[in-house]
């Protein structure tokens, strides 16, 4: 989640999205843009869509994927500086999200750990005004279905958890959902309103 533009003096009402692979849409974060009346501008990557040659936007938001960052060649959920960040502030301090990736990385120079897993250290970051986050909070039960229903993906969860996992992560993504995109809709909201118009009013802060 980026907000590059300065000077813009309203809400995010351009908007880019950035996608990995046509089943990983923004989900909920989607219906929050066009609820707000944003004009979304969809750049399918895997596809071969072209990259805008300018950065005009007003916020860009860039969905996952199923590729592999290498394949080009005991924590608490929320830290104090999670709470205490304007958009993670709004969280509990243990939340359930959808983790479903296997690589991991180092927190760039600068950058305030927001929040992490037992499983994975570094889950969200805070760098200037860009925010990024390794975890899923936008996936409805209609979308984890259509995952489960896609071969490679089927494969890798039952690689990983064994015969009848899609049918077990779907059922899960199901009783969990509703609280997921809850707190999704809440996150991509204080995003917008604390973020992205934020930094459009007052060129100065961060």
């Amino acid at each position: 989640l980026h907000s590059p533009r300065a000077g813009v003096r309203h809400c995010a009402r351009d908007v880019l999205v950035l996608q990995h692979i046509a089943c990983e849409p923004p989900g909920v974060y989607e219906d929050v843009l066009v609820e707000r009346g944003a004009t979304i501008h969809r750049v399918e990557v895997d596809e071969g869509g072209e990259l805008p040659a300018a950065v005009t936007f007003d916020a860009i938001v860039a969905m996952g994927g199923p590729m592999s960052a290498t394949d080009d060649a005991t924590l608490p959920w929320l830290t104090a500086e999670g709470r205490a960040d304007p958009v993670f502030a709004g969280a509990p301090a243990d939340l359930v999200t959808l983790q479903w990736h296997g690589d991991t990385f180092d927190l760039p120079a600068g950058a305030v750990r927001l929040a992490g897993s037992d499983a994975y250290p570094n889950q969200a970051f805070r760098f200037e005004r860009s925010y990024g986050v390794q975890f899923h909070l936008e996936v409805s039960t209609e979308m984890a279905r259509e995952w489960a229903a896609v071969p490679a993906y089927a494969a890798s969860l039952e690689r990983t958890f064994g015969p009848g996992a899609a049918d077990d992560f779907v059922r899960r993504i199901d009783e969990h959902s509703a609280e997921m995109l809850q707190h999704g809709r809440r996150l991509f909201e204080r995003w917008l309103d604390r973020v992205v118009r934020a930094t459009g009013t007052s060129p100065t802060r961060g």
